[in-house]
């Protein structure tokens, strides 16, 4: 007979069991109800977001001004370097005529220029930007560097810039897929005050000047200096090149105007320049970059500037301890030097009385002396 308590037990173990799979299977259900809502919700919100983004940019753009309406500062020039770059792989045309005059090459036998490493303003809000690297007609690669600001080691990076650009085969390739290389700088900054020079050309030669023949004429370091149009030559003003320089050193509206007259690719990169001064979201993009700029050149001054005191601080301190131990050598020397004068006045005082009372007794020997002798005479 079976036992009442067990099947009790049986019983209670059964339903704990049911229990267990129902409470589990409601839990699953409600979890993916939740997720599913969740997922709603957040689509939801995305597409707000999103509709109000296209309003606010066709907003934008209905109030968007022209070229020729813009005025004033341009705040972002092109020697920003996010602007430079991202105007140029935008505008083929204008990236041809500026190559063309680089090289000194008729824009008629520049075929093919491919931007090698293109960005996206989403990716480099606050990053340092690459230079312009440049595949040109398939056979030469061109990287083209803007620096505006002053930087001790720019022939050191400049010429691992120049590397690394003419670097472009793969473990195991030829050398015969190598490329004439030309790492070209546009600056603003005195790169060498001794030898101003608009455009200058740096080629590997033999310092032997009985031969002063080319090592490669396939890996070289240009340098455009905008500050020193007035030395351009007859061959620069023909090659265009004092006109590039005058698009990079505008910083209004107005000179941009002027150079685009009567030039369609100079007038697209006024208005792609005009695009990311205006435009909201490329605005916010320069500006996070200009912050950057700022707090990185501000941490460069404060540790400086730490640094300047606490080296004052550790001068100071040697300087103590260099004085004490030069007081020191000094004191024993005048401390000798004063002790011998002390110790001969001293010895000065106390011989002096002696030697008088001598002198008293020797005079008064002589005294009695000449008393004899008067009185006696001679002996």
């Amino acid at each position: 007979m079976v036992n009442l308590k067990n099947l009790m037990v049986i019983f209670s173990l059964w339903i704990y069991d049911k229990f267990r799979f129902f409470y589990n299977s409601a839990a699953l259900a409600a979890k993916i109800l939740l997720e599913s809502i969740n997922t709603k919700r957040k689509d939801y919100q995305m597409k707000e977001e999103r509709q109000k983004e296209n309003a606010v940019q066709n907003e934008a753009n209905e109030r968007r001004i022209s070229l020729s309406e813009a005025t004033g500062k341009i705040e972002f020039p092109l020697t920003d370097d996010l602007v430079f770059h991202y105007t140029m792989q935008r505008s083929k045309n204008a990236l041809k005529g500026l190559i063309s005059a680089l090289k000194g090459i008729p824009i008629e036998y520049i075929t093919d220029v491919v931007v090698e490493n293109p960005i996206t303003l989403s990716a480099n809000g606050k990053e340092t930007i690459m230079d312009l690297k440049v595949t040109l007609n398939t056979s030469e690669i061109i990287n083209i560097e803007l620096q505006m600001y002053n930087d001790t080691f720019w022939i050191s990076r400049s010429l691992l810039y120049a590397c690394r650009a003419y670097d472009c085969i793969d473990e195991g390739e030829s050398y015969s897929l190598l490329k004439k290389t030309t790492h070209i700088c546009i600056t603003d900054q005195e790169m060498f005050r001794e030898y101003p020079e608009f455009y200058a050309h740096y080629l590997l030669t033999n310092t032997n000047k009985s031969y002063g023949n080319y090592y490669t004429t396939d890996f070289g370091i240009n340098v455009l200096n905008l500050n020193h149009i007035k030395l351009a030559t007859k061959q620069d003003e023909e090659n265009k090149l004092v006109y590039w320089a005058k698009v990079f050193r505008a910083t209004t509206w107005e000179e941009l105007k002027i150079l685009a007259e009567g030039n369609p690719y100079i007038e697209e990169v006024g208005n792609l320049v005009l695009e990311m001064n205006t435009d909201k979201y490329e605005r916010e993009i320069l500006e996070g970059k200009r912050r950057y700029k700022e707090v990185m050149a501000t941490a460069q001054y404060e540790g400086h500037r730490i640094g300047h005191e606490e080296g004052l601080k550790e001068g100071r301190e040697e300087g103590r301890k260099e004085g004490r131990k030069e007081g020191r050598k000094e004191g024993r020397k005048e401390g000798r030097e004063e002790g011998r004068k002390e110790g001969r006045e001293q010895a000065e005082s106390e011989l002096i009385p002696v030697i008088e009372e001598k002198d008293k007794r020797l005079l008064e020997q002589e005294a009695i002396i000449q008393k004899y002798k008067e009185k006696y005479g001679n002996l």
